[in-house]
């Protein structure tokens, strides 16, 4: 298939594929004569395997790590995913945080514009 099938199939734009291989993430596919990308059903399956893991936070770095364990496919190897996904849900977790105080902050703010009888705007004050 070309680049476009595979962009409809997955939902991934034309330009993030062709990064994703520029990088190497993904593997680079066979080019036609005419110098078109042709993808196979094994691209299709990595694609969709980046995108599943780029959804759940996973850095690039990650994934290049489980993919090369997905290859060994061993007990040792399980571990070693375990130990990247406990990483990144450690990161998760301190951006839930680091998301749980913006609200704060910013539901106080909208407290104090909510109750204001002054001409200021306590939300634009509050933010110098």
């Amino acid at each position: 298939m070309k680049i476009g099938a595979l962009s409809k199939e997955t939902g991934c734009n034309i330009e993030t594929i062709r990064y994703y291989e520029r990088i190497g993430v993904l593997q680079k596919p066979e080019r036609s004569e005419g110098n078109y990308r042709l993808y196979t059903d094994e691209h299709l399956k990595e694609l969709k395997f980046i995108l599943k893991s780029r959804f759940l936070g996973f850095s690039l770095d990650q994934i290049r790590k489980l993919k090369k364990i997905s290859k060994i496919n061993t007990l040792a190897s399980c571990k070693n995913v375990s130990g990247i996904a406990s990483e990144n849900l450690r990161v998760i977790n301190e951006k839930m945080n680091d998301l749980e105080k913006l609200k704060s902050q910013i539901e106080l703010l909208l407290d104090c514009c909510r109750n204001n009888v002054e001409p200021s705007c306590p939300l634009i004050d509050g933010l110098f």
